[in-house]
């Protein structure tokens, strides 16, 4: 049985992939950092069994990410979700917003990347990073100053190279979807307004769904994708072709 960790495993595209890996026979380690949607978590997944544990982990201290990984059980696969967004420009970003934005979004993913293909090695796994980052990454938009830079640092190729042929490396790059990161920025109602206003303008009419990027994580997880590493997927509705 392959051994999963997942950060932002509490809510959207993470707290789908923990089910989903869940459902298929994984291991999944979740990481989070509010103790009480930890606990809500093992509340809702108990009927899916006993491979489900929970870790509270502040990824924005490295000191956090550092002490996870000590006499950690061997992991196979680790997907890296967590992530904050935020509007603002280059002119109205301050130091604190950008230390936020990148120790969250870039930093993060950096050490526990490291740690984790310390691990795999260690336990002699042939392992599988997957970081979530966004189309803003490739192509930002207006307003995402911060955001969008911190979604390009994550993209994999320079793991790839790195870390081959033991432990291959991809990226996912989500467009516009239903989570609530969304609702954190903005507020429930304007995330909503937003939702509907731009599911317009892409080709297939709607934005995406968290189930649609957790299917994607298991997808690439499979033994048949195996000869994939360095990659960066898009899977936005189409909407970049058109903004």
């Amino acid at each position: 049985m392959k051994t999963v960790m997942m950060t932002g495993a509490t809510s959207g595209i993470g707290k789908e992939a923990t089910k989903l890996f869940l459902e298929e026979g994984y291991r999944v380690l979740a990481v989070g950092r509010c103790p009480d949607k930890l606990q809500n978590l093992e509340a809702e997944f108990v009927a899916l069994g006993a491979n489900l544990s929970v870790k509270r982990c502040e990824i924005s201290e490295t000191n956090e990410i550092l002490k996870l990984f000590e006499d950690l059980q061997p992991l196979d696969i680790l997907i890296k979700n967590a992530g904050i967004y935020a509007q603002n420009s280059w002119l109205d970003s301050n130091p604190d917003d950008f230390d936020r934005m990148f120790q969250v979004n870039s930093r993060s993913v950096f050490f526990f990347s490291q740690q984790a293909v310390l691990n795999m090695r260690r336990h002699e796994r042939r392992g599988l990073i997957l970081n979530n980052s966004s189309t803003l990454g490739q192509k930002p938009a207006p307003q995402t100053t911060l955001y969008s830079a911190s979604k390009a640092a994550v993209i994999s190729q320079s793991l790839a190279l790195d870390l081959g042929p033991e432990i291959r490396a991809n990226c996912i790059l989500p467009g516009i979807v239903d989570t609530p990161i969304h609702h954190k920025a903005a507020g429930v109602e304007a995330a909503r307004r937003f939702q509907e206003e731009i599911a317009g303008l892409h080709p297939l009419k709607r934005t995406g769904k968290a189930s649609e990027i957790a299917a994607l994580f298991l997808l690439l997880a499979q033994p048949s994708m195996e000869w994939m590493t360095g990659s960066s997927i898009t899977l936005d509705g189409g909407i970049s072709l058109v903004t």
